[in-house]
């Protein structure tokens, strides 16, 4: 029996430019990934939480969640990794002793002034310096590609990364 599945072959060449696009986005963030957790041994939600922390100086789970978009439970889970790699502490707030103050060690601090950019702030830089239309008009054509590979309902944080796929509440960067 025949597929009915299109090959590249099959296809248009707008819709074969778009499918090498993506898959070109697919492939630049899996190599960024890589790269930065290979020289520098920090996933890219780790560096971005990192960088938070080392920004804020002491801050709380709470509000990085709040800052990085992250739900609770990924945030700690990246703190707990930051922390067993002695790139962060956790201690208690002397004012009120329910609440957990992270900070950024001195090999944390190191890491966010050696580490390049995670490909996410780049993006983010990139898309700030084009014209709003511009911005409107990827934003507008990215929810129709979200839409047809019926992707709206997927639960996913604002930060550009790679990985394995995982329910929501596996999620810990």
């Amino acid at each position: 029996m025949a597929s009915t599945e299109p090959t590249d072959s099959s296809v248009d060449a707008q819709t074969r430019q778009i499918l090498r696009s993506l898959r070109r986005i697919i492939r630049r963030t899996d190599i960024s990934s890589r790269e930065q957790e290979q020289d520098f041994g920090v996933t890219a939600p780790q560096l971005l939480c990192l960088i938070a922390v080392v920004e804020a100086g002491t801050t709380t789970q709470v509000e990085l969640s709040e800052r990085l978009q992250l739900g609770g439970s990924t945030i700690n889970g990246v703190v707990d990794r930051l922390e067993q790699k002695g790139l962060l502490t956790r201690t208690r707030d002397p004012q009120d002793r329910r609440r957990l103050l992270t900070t950024a060690t001195e090999a944390g601090r190191d890491l966010v002034r050696r580490a390049p950019p995670p490909l996410h702030s780049r993006l983010v830089h990139g898309l700030e310096r084009m014209s709003e239309f511009e911005r409107a008009t990827i934003a507008r054509s990215l929810e129709v590609l979200v839409d047809l590979l019926e992707a709206g309902n997927l639960d996913v944080a604002p930060i550009l990364t790679e990985g394995p796929i995982q329910r929501p509440d596996e999620v810990t960067g």
